[in-house]
């Protein structure tokens, strides 16, 4: 994610591809390498196996299904909707309880993946809320050229895989490439518990000998996150056609860390009913400042009587990381920017609110 020379950011920019290493034949070698010894595929997370939901429209079966059958070849367990559903079992039901035991949900970009109405959608919708953070869960791969502000900004607030080469190849690229950060958080899981010890006997020294200051730092960061205030919507006919909605809003950072702003984003919470906005980002604000923001917004896919609810998602992260990794890790490519957004970034958003009507 990148900053324009006027300071603003838009979420309606190119999408990011993904660039991944190795040709296919590598990515098989290295994944039977660092999983268990034996004839058959093994997982990719050792002996636990990575579950994976497949969303896609019926116009794409036969890509989603030569899809599926590599990432089962990989020892990915893979719930391909229409094909897993044993008879007699509710739909919905199923599809959500699917979803609520994978690891990781892939969602086929199409016209008809995200055109209104479409089942695609509604999977989504229950993937959002398994997931409310995405990154690191939920990977979209277009398989067909979609406008990017007709995607939903669920969607749009993490990478996109752009495939550059064959659909099929390229996303189990990028499924491995999840599932190697889940082995290394794994690993160094262990690693901390080996070192859980010394450590805890480190830590409680030093409250010992620290302990008012650092109960009063800790409390303060615990009781008063950052916060968006005042959240407003309205028809602004001056802002033309592109951006007709205005959102202000005032945030304010009551922690004791400075912190620096990533994005503030619309959402809706009908996954059919979508925001592409833009609006001024990586600023900081230190403890107790308040600063007012707007943000400029067109609402895409609404029906003539829509009711739906909306509020504002405010992403930051710690000053001191943006200065000491954020900066280097944005020049240095998308990957690295997304990584340390997933390893950094808070979310906050305020409460949901009804429409209005007219807006």
């Amino acid at each position: 994610m990148a900053a324009s020379s006027g300071g603003k950011i838009g979420l309606t920019r190119k999408p990011i591809k993904y660039r991944l290493p190795g040709d296919f034949d590598r990515l098989i070698r290295s994944l039977q390498t660092a999983s268990w010894a034996g004839s058959t595929p093994a997982p990719l997370c050792g002996t636990q196996s990575v579950r994976a939901f497949l969303s896609y429209a019926s116009e794409h079966r036969e890509l989603a299904h030569r899809l599926a059958l590599g990432l089962r070849n990989l020892g990915v367990e893979t719930f391909l909707d229409r094909d897993t559903l044993p008879p007699g079992e509710s739909f919905d039901d199923r599809i959500a309880s699917a979803i609520g035991r994978s690891d990781v949900f892939i969602f086929l970009i199409s016209p008809e993946a995200v055109a209104r109405g479409a089942y695609t959608l509604t999977e989504l919708g229950i993937a959002e809320k398994r997931w409310p953070h995405p990154s690191g869960s939920v990977l979209p791969v277009f398989i067909e050229p979609v406008a990017v502000e007709q995607l939903p900004p669920y969607l749009r607030a993490v990478t996109i895989l752009d495939p550059s080469g064959e659909p099929v190849a390229d996303t189990l690229h990028a499924v491995a490439e999840l599932a190697e950060r889940r082995r290394r958080r794994r690993r160094n899981r262990m690693l901390a518990g080996i070192a859980g010890t010394l450590l805890a006997i480190g830590a409680a020294w030093a409250l010992y000998l620290n302990w008012p200051a650092l109960l009063g730092n800790q409390a303060r960061r615990a009781l008063n996150p950052p916060v968006i205030e005042n959240a407003q919507v309205a028809f602004d006919p001056s802002s033309g056609d592109t951006y007709p909605l205005r959102f202000d809003a005032t945030l304010y950072n009551p922690s004791p860390d400075a912190i620096t702003t990533v994005s503030v984003v619309p959402q809706s919470d009908d996954a059919q009913v979508t925001f592409g906005s833009t609006t001024e980002a990586f600023f900081a604000l230190n403890h107790g400042e308040r600063r007012p923001l707007t943000v400029q917004a067109s609402l895409q896919n609404p029906a003539d009587d829509a009711d739906f609810r909306w509020r504002l998602c405010w992403s930051y992260v710690k000053t001191e990381d943006w200065y000491a990794e954020g900066m280097h890790e944005q020049s240095g490519g998308s990957l690295e920017f997304a990584n340390f957004l997933d390893r950094h970034s808070t979310q906050v958003c305020d409460d949901w609110r009804p429409w209005p009507q007219g807006a």
